[in-house]
C-alpha cells in the first residue's frame, strides 16, 4: 500500500486490491517486477511501435500480403526503417519483370529522419538474373530507381561461342587450340 496525507503531494492513499492512476511517480525495475505482454505494450505507448527482434527480417511483423506496392517517386516514403515484402510491383524497379520483391529501408543515422533521409534496396523474388536495384531519398523525396550496377559485365554483351577473342593485351586468344599468340619474342617471354 502506497500512504499520504490527502491533500498533499504525497497524494491519496492506493491499494494494492483497488485501482488508482499514479502521476509523477518513479518506478525503479531494479527492485521491482512489471509483467506485460507486446501488445500490451504496443497499446501503452503512442509514439513508436514495438516489435519482436524475429520480426525485424520478416516483413516488420506484418503478415504476407501488408505491402501490396512502392511509393511513388517524387513523394515521400511512408516506410521506416528494416526489411518488408512487397506484394506487387507498383511503382516499384521495373527490373526483370518481377511481381513481388523483398525490400529494405536503411536510414541515414539518429540525426536524420528516415522519413527524411534513407536509401531502399529491392530484391526481385523468384525471377531468373535477379538484379538488385536501389533508390534514395532526399529531403523527403523519393527518387528514380536505379539497376544497381554490375560494371563492365553489364556491358560486355555476350559469347555464344568461345572460339576466338580479340584485344587481349594486343594477342589473341583462341579456345580451340589453347594457344596465346603475341607480338613478344620467345625470349621476352622466358626473362
Amino acid at each position: 500500500m502506497i500512504v499520504g496525507t490527502a491533500g498533499t503531494s504525497a497524494g491519496s492513499v492506493a491499494t494494492i486490491d483497488g485501482t488508482q492512476t499514479l502521476t509523477n511517480k518513479t518506478i525503479s525495475l531494479a527492485n521491482n517486477t512489471l509483467s506485460t505482454t507486446l501488445a500490451q505494450l504496443n497499446s501503452a505507448i503512442s509514439d513508436v511501435t514495438l516489435i519482436k527482434p524475429v520480426d525485424l527480417f520478416n516483413n516488420m511483423g506484418g503478415v504476407h500480403a501488408t505491402q501490396t506496392s512502392f511509393d511513388a517517386q517524387g513523394a515521400a516514403s511512408t516506410l521506416d526503417y528494416g526489411w518488408r515484402y512487397v506484394r506487387g510491383n507498383t511503382n516499384g524497379p521495373g527490373t526483370n519483370g518481377a511481381a513481388q520483391y523483398y525490400t529494405s529501408v536503411i536510414g541515414l543515422g539518429t540525426e536524420y529522419a528516415y522519413s527524411s533521409y534513407s536509401m531502399q534496396l529491392a530484391f526481385p523474388r523468384n525471377v531468373t538474373s535477379p538484379y538488385i536495384s536501389i533508390r534514395y531519398q532526399e529531403n523527403g523525396v523519393l527518387g528514380a530507381w536505379q539497376k544497381i550496377s554490375a560494371g563492365y559485365a553489364d556491358t560486355s554483351g555476350s559469347a555464344t561461342t568461345a572460339t576466338t577473342a580479340t584485344n587481349q593485351s594486343g594477342g589473341t586468344v583462341s579456345a580451340t587450340t589453347g594457344v596465346f599468340s603475341t607480338y613478344a619474342s620467345t625470349d621476352e617471354i622466358r626473362n
